[in-house]
């Protein structure tokens, strides 16, 4: 009799154990896909951020040039302002 009861009880430990395994796996299958999607949005972000910092780059470099072109124009135009000045 104390056979059958302690094979009972195991048998019923034995599928308690199953039941959290099993929780387990789904759960770790649940955070598995959840990783995989954090990961893909932040490869997304990683690329949008790597997009804009080339653009912002390539407007500083334009905006650059032009400053160098206005301000060389400003002193030509300083330049030819006093050669006019002093032939007046």
């Amino acid at each position: 009799m104390r056979e059958a009861f302690a094979q009972k009880d195991n048998s019923e430990h034995f599928r308690k154990i199953q039941e959290l395994f099993n929780k387990i796996q789904i759960e770790n299958k649940n955070l598995r896909i959840y990783n995989q999607k954090c990961e893909s949005k932040l490869e997304s972000k990683q690329n949008l951020i790597n997009h804009l910092e080339g653009k912002v780059t390539s407007v500083m470099v334009e905006k650059e040039e032009v400053i160098i072109k206005l301000k060389s124009e400003i002193v030509l135009l300083k330049n030819k302002l006093e050669l006019d000045e002093e032939k007046f």
